[in-house]
């Protein structure tokens, strides 16, 4: 509806009017309703604003500032990743903010770029759920989400200029991914970036805007410049940009004008670029909504517009709290009879709080990023304030200037039960540097980070951090790190034995200090997981911000020469130890993976781009064996057939779920054909090759306790065994018959299966092949001659077990070649008009327990509680 109404505006259009349109006009950053507006000139119609911002309202002093991107990323929670972007678009749309400039999807290819706080980590596939949630949550109120920055804009030094070099697998599997994904939630705008993408700028990239976001991913929306992005002119028109930020020098109405009277801009274009940016302003209803309230800012708001959302902030920011260390179970703490050290500038009252929309000081607690992505805080608790509320104030030492002040920091600690350090480092945007407003041309370094940088120089806390620690834990035994960080850090002191606990707090937002004290005092079970890696040195990370280019000519020059293996993957592809893996995080209670299974077929296919259908489903038992309830984030990763050349695993699914103290849940994943695809850069297609993977589970990146091998298409005839007809092949035991332990069982077993059977019962034929599926993958022959075990297979009964085989036939197409690669929870009854159709004969194996023999050794446990199909058919050689 959105494209046929913007269709018959733009008709009606004089070409003067649509030059308007196409550049809007600019109403100041931060200081009134809009950052800019594009005015439509249609009779009855309003201008449409856009603003800034990513954890709040730029400008606005009457809304809320909610926790960072990389923080909703850490919950690892979809419903709350939902949560905080619809609050959010429901205040946005309650100031009067049409759309917004983000959210920004900036992954972490770089430890130090600036500007990673604001994305959702460094793993383009988790990305990718909370782009897509995040484009839902704001669109639901009627805003425009502008997903930035199109693409891979990782990092601030030469941000206007350089050039990100990669090749088109890169773009698409990696940094391309959580565009994707908004896009197909209904994105109504994407911002190209500052940068080059293989030496053409991103904003007249015909290949980026027209190939692959348009062609390829189907966008219906408009193209918006950053500030002054738009600086091919002609070219960036032509070549997909349909609109420059309003006010942006190199794209202003004269110069427009000019081009399209000199045929430099066609007519034609000129209309369509229109059309694009009218068609989500009717799809969003904007020509006709009357709840818009005509709210301005920087004033006061004369509506309430946040609601109830600090519950939901608190709630973000606690479950995005990742506790990393826990030495003799010292949190949570007690809340009476204590005494504790609060020491460090980050536990205290932010000095300079709202000197600048732009957040850009560190003094004080750090609660959120400096740069576009920042917000006036209505309030902000502090961490001391909020533990004062909890123990009482007699029992709180604080050291705020404790810093540089070590003596004074040690003396706090050496008094009290427990001492809480507060360290950080903080980053944000080049273009809006530290500063504070009433100081004219500041300069203002955080540690060493000059104005005009917005990436960190280095890995180290700031203020003093590390020495802090090292003096506070030489006077206590029990000290405790709480950390706020924009990125990665560098922790020298995490194994002193006296640093028993270690908090990574990420970006808060206002409720920092309720958030942290949910956690600290256990009032929240944590259940956070990192977004990236946090590396024991600097070097070990596959890339670093290019800082230096100078005297070489031309446009500085950034490879990705890492390719695909951003983070985690470089990590596991070079057997780098890092110090916390990607997906970690601690809890108070203890949790138990168990019994892994596969269901599901399918076929090889030249274009596997599909996500809309599950090919696949995985799942895993979860036991919580401690004494708390807690939540634990079971974690997806799957392992490509080598000769693909991906990664040795990359995540593909995730599952949090609260669990009862000694309760079991069963975490499920689905898998679409794009989740099992790669990009083919000769056929631009996503392909579904065939072939054997490997599903991993378990809470990280590293600790992966399940594994299990699944097929794509049927398994090659040179991975099955032909057998005679007197016997047969099973990859099954009657565990709950079984009284040998594991080791005790690998004496009967090799890494595949060699549970023989004799097959007078089921054979029709003296030459068939017998081909055996079971839950957690396909399990085949050793090669070889058979040889029978008869200790084991007097164990094993063949049984017509009660069921219904329907459903099971007509999702395998008719086809029992399929039907061999099925799973099914019970077992069942094949009817006697299936089987007089058939040339082959359906048997099945009732078994409690089937063994993924090549990971038995690693799983140490048994999937319990299910069926083996074995069939014959003639023998295909």
């Amino acid at each position: 509806m959105g494209a046929a109404k913007a269709a018959t505006a733009v008709a009606g259009l004089s070409q003067a009017a649509k030059l308007q349109l196409v550049t809007g006009k600019y109403t100041g950053e931060g200081s009134t309703r809009c950052a800019s507006a594009v005015a439509s000139y249609l009779v009855g119609t309003r201008s449409m604003c856009m603003n800034d911002g990513s954890t709040g309202v730029l400008g606005a002093r009457s809304t809320s500032v909610f926790p960072a991107g990389n923080t909703i990323a850490m919950t690892w929670d979809r419903s709350l990743m939902y949560k905080r972007a619809h609050a959010f678009g429901k205040e946005l749309h309650g100031m009067g903010v049409d759309m917004v400039l983000g959210p920004n999807f900036v992954l972490v290819r770089t430890p130090t770029g600036g500007r990673q706080w604001e994305g959702f980590g460094a793993d383009p596939w988790l990305s990718g759920v909370a782009a897509e949630l995040t484009t839902l949550g704001i669109q639901d109120n009627g805003v425009i989400a502008g997903p930035k920055h199109w693409v891979a804009n990782e990092q601030e030094h030469f941000r206007n200029s350089h050039s990100s070099n990669m090749n088109a697998r890169v773009l698409h599997e990696v940094y391309g991914w959580p565009f994707m994904k908004s896009v197909q939630a209904g994105a109504g705008s994407i911002m190209c970036a500052f940068n080059q993408y293989n030496g053409q700028f991103s904003c007249a990239n015909n290949y980026l805007l027209n190939t692959v976001l348009r062609g390829e991913y189907g966008f219906k929306g408009f193209v918006l410049s950053d500030w002054g992005a738009g600086n091919s002119r002609p070219d960036n028109a032509n070549n997909g940009m349909d609109i420059s930020t309003p006010g942006s020098v190199n794209w202003d109405l004269n110069g427009i004008t000019d081009y399209v009277n000199r045929g430099l801009v066609s007519g034609a274009r000129l209309t369509e670029m229109c059309q694009n940016i009218l068609t989500p302003y009717y799809a969003m209803g904007m020509d006709v909504d009357p709840t818009w309230p005509g709210q301005v800012f920087p004033g006061p708001s004369t509506v309430n517009i946040t609601h109830d959302h600090y519950a939901l902030i608190r709630e973000i920011a606690a479950k995005g709290t990742v506790l990393l260390k826990n030495t003799n179970d010292l949190l949570p703490l007690r809340t009476s009879n204590i005494k504790i050290a609060v020491i460090g500038s980050d536990a205290g009252p932010h000095a300079e709080l709202n000197w600048s929309p732009f957040q850009g000081s560190n003094v004080g607690t750090m609660a959120i990023g400096w740069g576009s992505g920042g917000s006036f805080f209505p309030y902000l608790i502090d961490p001391l304030q909020a533990i004062r509320e909890v123990v009482g104030t007699e029992n709180v030492v604080p050291v705020l200037d404790g810093d540089w002040n070590l003596p004074a920091a040690e003396a706090a600690a050496a008094s009290a039960d427990v001492a809480i350090v507060f360290i950080n480092v903080m980053s944000g945007e080049e273009c809006c540097f530290p500063c504070r407003l009433d100081v004219p041309g500041c300069t203002y370094p955080i540690d060493g980070n000059p104005k005009q940088f917005g990436d960190r120089m280095n890995m180290s806390a700031q203020h003093n951090g590390d020495n802090l620690i090292n003096a506070v834990a030489s006077r206590n035994p029990n000290t405790i790190v709480v950390m706020h960080l924009t990125g990665q850090i560098l922790m020298p002191w995490s194994n002193n034995d006296n640093v028993k606990a270690i908090l990574h707090a990420a970006i808060p937002g206002q409720e920092s200090g309720h958030s942290l004290t949910d956690i600290l005092f256990g009032y929240v079970n944590p259940s956070g997981r990192l977004v990236y890696t946090i590396a024991q040195q600097q070097s070990d990370y596959p890339a670093q911000v290019l800082t230096q280019w100078a005297p070489r000519p031309g446009a500085p020059q950034v490879d990705y020469s890492e390719g695909l293996n951003v983070d985690y993957r470089w990590f596991d592809s070079n057997n780098i130890q890092p110090l916390y893996e990607f997906g970690f995080g601690l809890s108070y209670t203890t949790f138990v993976y168990s019994n892994i299974r596969v269901s599901g077929y399918a076929d090889p296919t030249p274009d596997g781009k599909d996500s809309s259908v599950v090919i696949y489903t995985i799942t895993a038992s979860i036991l919580n064996n401690g004494t708390r309830d807690g939540e634990e984030v079971a974690q997806l990763y799957i392992g490509f057939p080598p000769a693909l050349g991906e990664p040795p695993r990359v995540l593909r699914g995730f599952d949090k779920q609260m669990i009862g103290a000694g309760r079991t849940y069963v975490a499920t994943f689905n898998l679409t054909s794009i989740d099992l695809s790669v990009y083919d850069i000769a056929t631009s297609k996503w392909v579904l090759n065939a072939g054997q993977y490997v599903a991993y589970i378990g809470p990280s990146s590293r600790k992966l306790p399940l594994s299990t091998t699944f097929w794509i298409g049927p398994i090659p005839t040179s991975t099955t065994t032909a057998f005679s007809a007197t016997t047969a092949v099973f990859s099954a035991t009657t565990a709950g018959n079984l009284a040998e332990t594991t080791s005790q069982l690998a004496a009967h077993v090799t890494t595949t299966a060699n549970l023989y059977a004799t097959s007078s019962t089921l054979a029709r034929s003296t030459s068939t092949t017998y081909h055996a599926a079971v839950t957690g993958g396909f399990i085949t022959a050793t090669t070889g001659e058979p040889r029978p075990d008869p200790d084991l297979y007097s164990k094993v009964g063949l049984t017509w077990p009660d069921g219904d085989v329907s459903n099971l036939w007509a999702l395998a197409g008719n086809n029992w070649n399929r039907v061999a690669w099925l799973y099914t929870y019970s077992p069942w009854n094949v009817p006697a008009a299936v089987l007089a159709d058939l040339d082959f004969v359906p048997m099945l194996v009732d078994c409690s327990s089937i063994i993924d023999f090549e990971n038995a050794r690693l799983a140490g446990s048994f999937v319990n509680s299910t069926s083996l199909l074995v069939f014959q058919e003639p023998d295909v050689g």
